[in-house]
């Protein structure tokens, strides 16, 4: 690592979607089928919500919620914090 690497997370290959940030912490896709949060500072994973349709757009972040689209039409909200389908 570089000194401007704060952390790295391996093991889920290419990014396919931008991560979204917000409120401390980094949200980013875990292949088709996942969303993960990490904590922004340590990089360590704060909850993973895994989906039935392969995710296809990048996650948006804002007021407590994260949401995304998936490949069938459906927008799915979740809590920033909990990982809870809203």
């Amino acid at each position: 690592m570089s000194e401007r690497t704060l952390w790295r997370v391996p093991g889920w290959g290419m990014l396919y979607r931008t991560p979204a940030m917000a409120n401390g912490a980094v949200y980013v896709l875990d292949g088709y089928f996942g969303l993960v949060a990490l904590d922004g500072d340590t990089g360590q994973r704060r909850w993973t919500l895994r989906v039935d349709a392969g995710i296809g757009t990048s996650p948006v972040a804002r007021d407590g919620v994260v949401c995304f689209a998936d490949l069938v039409g459906c927008l799915t909200a979740v809590d920033a914090v909990s990982g809870e389908v809203r």
